[in-house]
């Protein structure tokens, strides 16, 4: 036996067409993988910014509750603030890029305000001329696919 004839059967290695397939199944997984990680980070973020949204909904109602005056949310162009009845608006809550908030069966610009009871209403001029929420105010927040629907309930302003 030759030397030549030793070396080559010792050797072990992979064939072009298996590094091929190797290397295209690979490509699949991270597109896969990719998609699906984008898809959940669009998640959290429309999850985030709908918590953010019954957070600042819910201290608002709990600031008019504490101080006996009227506080609000006023929500339009993708972005909403709170305002107590002095109008002083608190831009608190200015939406991030891409992330948009739209109102579900309701106009473009809406507006609630909160009693000193904490009860919402859908036009607040004083304590004699207000209008009562008649029915359940739906802000609906969206973020690629995402969609969350934050609720106010009328009469009791619990928002779930």
């Amino acid at each position: 036996m030759s030397i030549d004839q030793r070396s080559i059967r010792g050797q072990r290695g992979f064939t072009l067409i298996e590094i091929i397939a190797v290397m295209v199944f690979l490509g699949i997984l991270t597109a896969y993988v990719t998609v699906k990680t984008t898809n959940m980070m669009d998640a959290y973020a429309g999850a985030t910014m709908a918590d953010n949204l019954r957070i600042h909904i819910r201290y608002a109602q709990a600031m008019a509750m504490k101080e006996k005056t009227i506080w609000g949310v006023s929500c339009g162009n993708g972005t909403y603030w709170i305002f107590n009845e002095t109008s002083n608006p608190y831009q608190t809550a200015a939406s991030p890029a891409r992330i948009e908030i739209s109102l579900a069966s309701a106009p473009a610009f809406a507006t609630v305000y909160f009693d000193d009871y904490g009860v919402p209403y859908s036009a607040y001029t004083s304590a004699e001329v207000n209008t009562p929420l008649a029915s359940q105010l739906v802000y609906a927040v969206q973020k690629g696919s995402y969609s969350e629907n934050v609720v106010i309930t009328p009469e009791t302003g619990f928002i779930p």
